[in-house]
């Protein structure tokens, strides 16, 4: 989410210039999803303590939002865990954040890190028909099959049937008539939690999703001219920018970015819609 990861980063550097050069400086990074969070709660902290008998000026917190990925091979090894070329600060953490979880080999080549929950958010399924539906009284209804199709190209169009029979009315119509009801796919470029999520849960959903692409954080998405790959300040701006697109992003990304998510129709015939 561009708005939210560029004023994390600002508030850190303005941060930062309040404490002294030799100050002790806690450094993390990973997950975007969390990092709204983890901004409020250094602010707290630092709030909290300006009124006791603490120097503040001697010591710094900082959490910069990389993606999950890069998270975890900074806090094990950057030299060797890190793709080559990411050089970007910071390259040595205190902490990192990760939506995905550690494989077992992680734990024995590195037995002295360990996880703990913080917070348990919604990844929604963002689309943009800003041009063709009214943002505010009409909303989308899809199934946990239809996404898994359209983001396995099984689904190409708007006006796929399925999608009408789910939104029957007025939308349906406005699905029909459509000039260009061609569906483009925004996913995330590199290891990323918040794809772990949402492949997963597709996964457990669909066979089909599992066997063509499987949950993780770097899967192995079908190949197609209508596949956008982003990095993870990228994702909403894509979404927001582009008509006839669908991505998945974070709730709380997508309510500060004013994107539209996609109600769900569940298997017991509730439809339900992200929330918390």
């Amino acid at each position: 989410a561009v708005i939210l990861l560029a004023f994390c980063f600002q508030a850190c550097i303005v941060l930062g210039s309040l404490y002294d050069e030799d100050a002790i400086v806690v450094e993390g990074a990973g997950a975007s999803f969390p990092v709204y969070l983890y901004d409020q709660a250094i602010f707290a902290y630092l709030s909290t303590h300006e009124e006791e008998d603490i120097d503040l000026s001697k010591v710094a917190i900082e959490y910069i939002g990389k993606g999950s990925g890069k998270g975890k091979c900074r806090i094990m090894d950057h030299s060797t865990k890190c793709d080559e070329g990411d050089e970007t600060h910071p390259i040595l953490v205190d902490f990192a954040g990760s939506d995905s979880l550690l494989k077992e080999e992680n734990y024995e080549e590195y037995p002295d890190l360990q996880m703990y929950p913080t917070v348990a958010g919604a990844v929604a399924p963002i689309y943009n028909l800003d041009h063709v539906l009214d943002k505010d009284s009409e909303e989308l209804v899809l199934t946990m099959k239809i996404i898994a199709e359209i983001f396995t190209f099984n689904i190409t169009s708007w006006a796929d049937q399925q999608i009408l029979d789910e939104n029957p009315g007025t939308i349906a119509a406005k699905l029909a008539n459509m000039t260009d009801p061609t569906i483009e796919v925004a996913v995330r470029k590199t290891y990323s939690g918040t794809t772990e999520i949402f492949t997963m849960a597709l996964a457990h959903e669909c066979p089909s999703f599992a066997a063509q692409v499987g949950g993780s954080s770097l899967p192995d998405w079908v190949d197609s001219p209508h596949l956008h790959k982003e990095y993870p300040w990228q994702m909403g701006a894509y979404v927001d920018q582009t008509p006839g697109s669908i991505g998945y992003l974070v709730l709380e990304e997508a309510d500060l970015l004013g994107l539209s998510y996609a109600q769900i129709h569940k298997a017991n015939d509730v439809v339900v819609k992200a929330s918390a």
